[in-house]
Formats: structure tokens, sequence, C-alpha cells
């Protein structure tokens, strides 16, 4: 699709059994069902919708230069509002972001992000252009994903616990920036829950790769968490 648009109405249903790519024109979900193997947005190509169960089903975001994912509304209610990518159980939901804009009614959106949940796993892949999050944290779910391979990262709060962050490229092909005010890797003891979890218990990693450079104003690293710099910033 390089121009036109399509409007998909109130209760109504749009499946496509193929790989959507807009470049140019727009999609506008009103509150409908979107269905795709995966939706890629370029080029003034633009993608309005809210992101739930009800409304949107595909595995992969893929969203480019010049391409706009405009949201209708943050699908997550927790901490007063995020943008929750997440997929369905078996069924992880992708996010590639390579320079194109994260929009919410048409405003620039640098507010939360949540990837996953309890039980459902979602990735979030950066190559490209710049990103801004006032908070970003992972669900508990096995399969959490944050890596940013290209890029820039700015983002307030950086809570890691649960997620395999990456931050640069493991075979040292590609770079990434992480600018964040916090990062916590590791749940923190209080009185409620001490810290009697034993080494190593979290699984997930925190890594600077090769080429990657990170900025971090305050780490707080708790019992039993592993972060890893390996030739990085």
């Amino acid at each position: 699709m390089t121009g036109g648009s399509i409007t998909i109405g109130e209760e109504a249903t749009a499946k496509f059994g193929m790989d959507v790519k807009v470049a140019g024109g727009s999609i506008t979900n009103n509150g409908g069902y979107f269905k795709a193997n995966s939706l890629t947005l370029s080029n003034g190509g633009k993608f309005t919708s809210a992101l739930n169960g009800e409304t949107f089903g595909a595995a992969q975001i893929n969203l480019q230069d010049g391409g706009i994912l405009n949201l209708t509304e943050l699908n997550s209610k927790l901490e007063g509002g995020a943008l929750l990518v997440s997929g369905v159980k078996d069924h992880p939901l992708t996010v590639n972001l390579s320079g194109g804009e994260i929009r919410l009614n048409d405003h620039a959106y640098t507010g939360q992000f949540k990837i996953g949940e309890k039980e459902d796993a979602g990735t979030v892949n950066i190559t490209g252009g710049e990103y801004h999050a006032s908070k970003i944290w992972f669900g508990s779910a096995a399969g959490n994903t944050l890596n940013v391979t290209g890029g820039d990262l700015h983002v307030t709060t950086f809570d890691a616990t649960y997620g395999t962050t990456t931050i640069g490229s493991v075979k040292g092909t590609s770079y990434g920036d992480l600018i964040a005010g916090t990062v916590v890797l590791g749940e923190a003891a209080s009185a409620e829950a001490p810290a009697t979890q034993p080494e190593g218990q979290f699984n997930e990693t925190f890594t600077v790769a090769d080429g990657g450079y990170a900025e971090i104003g305050n780490l707080e690293v708790n019992k039993g968490y592993k972060a890893t710099v390996a030739n990085g910033g």
C-alpha cells in the first residue's frame, strides 16, 4: 500500500493472510479488528488503532523510517497507563523500531512502556532512530526481551528485572546507545519481601555487548542478578 486510505469501522473485521506494508497512505481502525501476519510502516505510512486483543492481531510490527504508529489509547492501565508490548500465550509480539514515530492521538509518545506480562511475552528490537520513554519495565514471563543494536534509547527509569536486555551486538556487527537516568536490576528488599532469593535466581541478563554504549545516572543491582559488560561502553 503506497497511497490512499483504509478505514475499519466499529465492530468490523479486516483480516489479511499476508504481511501488510503501508509505505504511504493510512489504515485507520475505528474500533474494529485488524488481523495480519505482520504490519510494516514506512515512508509516511500511518496506522491508527488501539493495540489490544479486541482490535489488533499481528505477530510483528515493523516501524521503519517515516512510518507512524498512532495509538488511540494505551493498552495497559498499570501505573497510570503504559504501552504494553505483549502477545498471547504461545504467540509473542515483536516490535521492531528503526526510525518510525510512535504517537498517542497524534502526539509524540514518550511515556511508559511495559514489555510482556506474567504469562505472555514481548520483544522490542531497536535498530535505528531515537526513542524516548519515562519508564520501561518487563513482565515476569520467560522470553521478554529488549535489544538496542542501533539508534538511541533515552529512558528516565528502566527496571530491567525479569527481562533480557542487550545493548550493542554480541557479534559486534551493530551498535546501540542507552541513555538512562536510573537502571534497576533485580528485586530490592523490603519489609514485605526480604531479599531471600539465592544468587543467580534471575536467568535474565543485562548486557552491554560489543559496540554498545550505556550511560546510566544511577545503577541499582540487587541480589541474584547478572550484569555483563563485554567490550561495550
